[in-house]
């Protein structure tokens, strides 16, 4: 009901709040590689994993590329229709059609 923006925080932005915002940017039609990056940088700022590193690729390969995969209920995130996915997603988990939409459209690019 409320327009944005919107804030989403958690303790260190990479558990709860790097998921949400994940499916936000699903949702509204970012890149697989878009959302693995932004969800990176909690890793850089927090531990100084940089880009391009051996621990950075294990990271995103291990934590947001299998989660969204497993949430989304595909093998893999690359190549598909992200806002499709996370649409079907939120509908699961008991979000209203209505809301999902209000969401798109409070966020401006709907």
């Amino acid at each position: 009901n409320n327009q944005a923006p919107y804030l989403i925080h958690c303790d260190l932005g990479k558990d709860r709040c790097g998921i949400v915002c994940a499916v936000i940017e699903s949702l509204m039609g970012a890149s697989s590689d878009e959302i693995v990056k932004d969800y990176m940088i909690s890793f850089y700022n927090y531990f100084g994993i940089k880009p391009g590193s051996a621990e950075y690729e294990f990271v995103a390969d291990n934590e947001i590329r299998p989660f969204l995969a497993s949430i989304f209920g595909v093998k893999t995130i690359e190549n598909i229709n992200l806002p499709a996915a996370a649409t079907r997603y939120l509908l699961k988990i008991g979000v209203e059609s209505k809301d999902i939409e209000a969401l798109k459209i409070n966020l401006g690019t709907y």
